[in-house]
């Protein structure tokens, strides 16, 4: 079901952002324990997305790399488990939820930092009422029915990780991975902990607002430590029964090209504290 958008009038942000900014930080998150954190990242050629793709807004740029020569941008897909989501000066309620985000790694250029970060193409969430919740404030937010079966050991040893995706009645998103602990790093990073680093390390989000045409972020907070990824396969290396909905409806990859990713990472656990959306 879609929710159309609605339009207000111009001062919306900036009335909307005054009036967070009243409000202490503490009492404007929300926390949330990830786990199963799966980020599978593919190398695509940059002209290729901006063509297929829907355009960035104006703020942002594609964040890239060179590979072999050709200047490069990342889509991530990225599967995770929400487990005791809530509002951070309450204990309860909470939800447990898995989500889904197809997202490109982007930053600001139009800011002395540059933040690094992500934009979101789409989000997928497992209950009604975490959908109906990232609904309220992300316009890319759909609801779809989760299988998700996690072998092994999570923090140790992940024997394989099966995931089947479900958006009205017709199967999107499929991928069956079996992990090896092959630290492999590929070019033009010098090493695991700067590739790892680039890729997972991304502190602000964006994505379209749910009401209007505005775009809104949220900054995420996690401990500063380097990142216990599991690397699930050689760079290379090939994910099983691999198909990925919005890559494949925008033409962007064939169907052997969704097998071979640029990287396949995997955190076990990671404690996250969200933001309140911040309209710009």
């Amino acid at each position: 079901m879609k929710i159309p958008l609605l339009k207000l009038p111009s001062s919306f942000p900036k009335s909307l952002n005054e009036l967070t900014g009243k409000i202490p930080d503490n009492m404007k998150t929300v926390s949330v324990e990830r786990r199963h954190i799966l980020t599978i990242t593919h190398a695509v050629p940059s002209q290729h997305v901006l063509a297929k793709l829907p355009a960035l807004p104006a703020n942002l740029a594609l964040d890239t790399l060179k590979i072999a020569g050709e200047n490069c941008a990342l889509l991530q897909s990225v599967l995770m488990l929400n487990d005791n989501f809530r509002y951070t000066p309450l204990p309860m309620p909470s939800l447990d939820f898995w989500q889904l985000d197809f997202r490109v790694l982007v930053r600001e250029n139009e800011s002395s930092t540059r933040t690094r970060g992500a934009w979101n193409y789409q989000t997928f969430v497992g209950t009604r009422v975490a959908w109906a919740l990232g609904r309220a404030v992300a316009g890319e937010a759909t609801y779809a029915d989760f299988n998700v079966i996690v072998r092994g050991a999570p923090g140790h040893e992940y024997a394989a990780l099966i995931a089947d995706i479900v958006i009205d009645n017709q199967a999107t998103t499929q991928f069956a991975i079996s992990a090896t602990d092959d630290k492999s790093f590929a070019a033009p990073f010098a090493n695991w902990s700067k590739m790892t680093e680039f890729l997972v390390e991304r502190p602000r989000a964006w994505s379209r607002f749910s009401v209007g045409e505005k775009v809104g972020s949220m900054t995420l907070e996690q401990p500063t430590s380097n990142p216990m990824a599991v690397q699930f396969m050689p760079v290379g290396g090939e994910i099983r029964e691999a198909r990925f909905s919005l890559w494949e409806s925008s033409g962007l990859m064939s169907a052997s090209d969704m097998r071979r990713p640029f990287s396949v990472l995997l955190q076990p656990h990671l404690s996250v504290v969200l933001s309140s959306p911040t309209l710009s």
